[in-house]
């Protein structure tokens, strides 16, 4: 009995380019935190001080600036998406 096979290809029109942003933030997450975890261990000796602070601070502000493009990444990503009706 011969055996017949059916293969289909779904192209998604963006992914590609969907994907490599996300491959490309996430290697800008994972450089932000070792940044972070660095500026901690220059600083233990003296947590506490001002330079030390506002050493941290400006690594978590880039961080927290990477995850907002990530956000608005999958936002726009979601919000272009026909299965969903509404976006936030």
């Amino acid at each position: 009995m011969a055996q017949r096979t059916i293969s289909t290809k779904l192209a998604i029109s963006g992914e590609s380019e969907y994907r490599a942003a996300l491959s490309r933030i996430n290697t800008e997450l994972k450089t932000l935190q070792s940044a972070l975890k660095l500026t901690e261990s220059q600083y233990q000796t003296n947590a506490n001080s001002m330079q030390a602070l506002q050493a941290k601070g400006q690594a978590l502000n880039n961080l927290y600036q990477a995850q907002k493009n990530k956000v608005q990444e999958l936002r726009s990503k979601r919000c272009g998406s026909t299965h969903f009706s509404s976006c936030l």
